[in-house]
């Protein structure tokens, strides 16, 4: 447990001192675009004046209201002047996170040295919660990302189905969809997981139906309560929305799977290893972890234009499963494949997320106008450089096709030194 902790520690800190080094958005003051309607929550909460504002984000109401009822001083003369509280309790959730992430891993993996580099890899990212928050403080992913690792942990740290198990399932639900609404995808997962649960042992009762749906049932009066308690102005509709964003990304082909591979990076071709042998075996027997996976990636589909940040989401899955690949992978054979892969894939992971540079800022609106930088290697470099380039979504639409030319270059040599491995079956270190 003290090793578990320690690493967990160090991750964290790394992650913070990485958020130290971040620049805040210079853009309208470090407030633009989403983050700009939750300061304006967040002033409202401070001030106890009615919530009004454009969907979907005036439905994200829980940590505006955190901001505005623990940090109302930062908010008495300036309404947007809520970057602090914003960035504390964001900061606060991605260490809790990191252990939730940890606890999560170390289910599946007992390797103190794979436990640290995946938590370390995952703390690097670019839209983890450490560089990001400090680039764009006021944003609502951080708790709902943690309560979402807390309920997969709770998945497969309980497994079976038990009231005590509902209920903390049910608490972390509340909380994560008063956040964001995408909560209510875990509590399908549960649902999912309960599904499996009786198929294995021997059918359903009324208890364990109940349990099963409980959560879902939860998240969904939490969200009819939150549209039934805010103003929303504006003619957003999620069926309206979903129809154009889905029109969008079909007709830019390369912006789905660009997002996959920049949001995981090189290192995703670890699940390679051994003819992808961990991919089939999570298949056979954790189908509510990729359920979970399945209906993220589909809401990414339908959900917003920050399709990369919807498939961040898929974290608490994927990094324990790259976590168990990492096993197998060290202990695979031919030698001089599996060396060479690793050392080649800690290259271009540390390109692809900028390791060594900051998120690239600027004073305009580079969402508009992404521009193209000077030199692209899985992610932009040299003069020109900005946000923008760093996300699939809003990157000019000339930078994607090459971008992604690059990603699957590295992917296919790869997963080629990886593929034909040999693994010894549970190879291990790996947890049952």
């Amino acid at each position: 447990m003290w090793r578990y902790l320690a690493i967990c520690t160090l991750a964290a800190g790394v992650g913070l001192a990485l958020a130290a080094n971040q620049q805040v958005i210079q853009y309208r003051d470090g407030v633009p675009y989403d983050a700009n309607a939750y300061a304006e929550m967040a002033f409202r909460f401070a001030f106890d004046l009615p919530i009004v504002g454009f969907g979907p984000y005036v439905y994200c109401v829980g940590l505006p209201y955190l901001v505005g009822t623990l940090f109302p001083h930062d908010l008495a003369n300036v309404p947007h002047d809520s970057i602090n509280g914003f960035l504390t309790l964001n900061l606060a959730c991605a260490v809790v996170t990191v252990f939730v992430l940890g606890g999560l891993v170390r289910r599946f993996v007992a390797s103190d040295v794979v436990l640290a580099i995946v938590l370390l890899a995952w703390v690097v990212h670019p839209q983890a919660p450490f560089r990001f928050v400090a680039f764009w403080p006021a944003h609502t992913d951080p708790p709902a990302v943690m309560c979402m690792a807390a309920m997969l942990l709770v998945l497969v740290r309980w497994p079976g189905h038990s009231w005590r198990r509902t209920a903390v399932l049910v608490a972390l639900t509340i909380v994560g969809t008063l956040v964001r609404e995408i909560v209510l995808l875990t509590a399908a997962a549960a649902a999912v997981d309960a599904w499996w649960a009786a198929r294995r042992g021997g059918g359903w009762s009324g208890a364990l139906m109940l349990q099963a749906i409980l959560p879902t049932l939860v998240s969904l009066a939490c969200i009819v309560g939150i549209h039934a308690s805010v103003q929303e102005i504006g003619d957003y509709t999620l069926w309206n929305h979903a129809v154009e964003v889905l029109a969008f990304k079909a007709s830019h082909p390369s912006l789905v799977p660009l997002a996959l591979l920049m949001m995981h990076g090189p290192m995703i071709a670890l699940l390679c290893v051994g003819r992808g042998t961990v991919v089939r075996e999570w298949l056979r027997e954790h189908p509510a972890l990729l359920a979970y996976v399945a209906m993220v990636v589909g809401g990414s589909l339908i959900g917003g234009n920050h399709i990369d940040r919807f498939l961040f989401w898929t974290h608490p899955v994927v990094f324990p499963m790259l976590a168990v690949a990492l096993v197998r992978c060290v202990g695979a054979s031919p030698r001089w494949r599996v060396v060479l892969a690793l050392v080649a894939m800690v290259v271009a992971q540390a390109l692809a997320f900028r390791v060594f540079g900051q998120i690239p800022n600027s004073p305009e609106d580079v969402l508009a106008a992404p521009g193209q930088p000077a030199h692209w290697f899985l992610a932009p470099y040299g003069d020109g450089a900005n946000f923008a380039q760093t996300t699939a979504a809003f990157m000019h639409e000339d930078s994607r096709l090459p971008l992604l030319m690059q990603h699957l270059g590295v992917f296919a040599v790869l997963a080629w030194l990886l593929w034909s491995t040999r693994t010894s079956p549970k190879a291990d270190a790996t947890r049952p």
